[in-house]
């Protein structure tokens, strides 16, 4: 009404708009005790929860609120995007059609002679002392001459850049075109590698009484796969990009059986690559008391 009378007018409230906006009015004292009332007399107005929109008396202290650091919930957002089930093949990886397992006696010499950066070959399944194109007694020689016979060609063939396989040369053909082909689209598509060499695994249970064992891989390695023509072998090359930690794994260790243990998350360096005996052996006592728990030396 003074709107309308034009008379002066020092403030105008929209009383609507102010408690569509939250904006509570001052508390006012009646009857010598300290109630809460609005400029108009009217009643507090009120959530459809019965909780009024009207300020705490003078004196009375708000409830403490937990307050959350931006790395909590930066750890909380990562911990939620992880899959922590068993469709994750980083908890529960699987040998099929479209991953090659390398035949090594020690993946420490391995990882060392690729980390030099140069291409390796992979074989199809070695003959020696298989009984079939090979004649001779592979346990036989080691009793004669204490020497692990496929230990030792093993190694010789790391010098020539040459990592072998226990697939006979068609299925390695077969599973090696499936990966390029696999790794290949990826990149295509979404500029991404998702080709690694995984080092070492840790066999796992859900429960000391369950007769069924995952596999889970520490160590993964980017790398490149391929080959100059259709009629040479595929050849396997250390990626530019940085080695990584099974971290999923990690978490599942933390979240559902209370392994927490910093250095499990690191990856220590000797003088040739990683320091990969290091690595094992901490997970090795990471996971002693776990009934059923193993760590093996493989290469995927």
């Amino acid at each position: 009404q003074a709107i309308l009378k034009n008379t002066d007018n020092a403030v105008t409230v929209d009383i609507k708009a102010s408690r569509e906006h939250r904006i509570r009015p001052l508390p006012m004292r009646r009857s010598g005790e300290l109630q809460l009332t609005s400029a108009d007399g009217e009643k507090p107005s009120q959530t459809e929860d019965g909780k009024s929109f009207a300020p705490k008396p003078i004196g009375v202290e708000e409830p403490a609120v937990q307050t959350e650091s931006a790395s909590d919930r930066l750890t909380r957002w990562k911990t939620k995007l992880l899959d922590l089930s068993l469709r994750n093949k980083l908890l529960n990886f699987k040998e099929t059609k479209g991953t090659i397992k390398l035949v090594t006696h020690d993946l420490a010499k391995l990882e060392d002679a690729l980390s030099d950066g140069k291409p390796f070959t992979l074989m199809e399944k070695p003959d020696l002392m298989d009984g079939v194109l090979d004649q001779r007694n592979a346990e036989l020689h080691r009793q004669q001459t204490g020497e692990d016979a496929l230990a030792v060609f093993l190694e010789r063939q790391l010098a020539n850049h040459r990592f072998y396989t226990p697939f006979e040369p068609n299925e390695l053909r077969r599973r090696a075109i499936e990966l390029h082909r696999s790794a290949r689209l990826n990149i295509e598509e979404s500029g991404t590698n998702i080709l690694y060499l995984t080092l070492g695994f840790v066999c796992w249970r859900e429960s000391p009484t369950s007769g069924k064992v995952y596999k889970a891989p520490i160590v993964l390695l980017p790398v490149h796969l391929s080959r100059k023509t259709v009629t040479d072998p595929f050849t396997i090359t250390l990626s530019d990009s940085e080695p990584r930690i099974n971290t999923t794994f990690l978490k599942k260790l933390e979240s559902e059986y209370n392994v927490k243990d910093s250095r499990l998350s690191e990856l220590p360096e000797d003088d040739a690559g990683l320091d990969l005996p290091l690595i094992l052996r901490r997970y090795r006592e990471a996971v002693l008391n776990f009934k059923g728990w193993e760590v093996r030396e493989e290469a995927h």
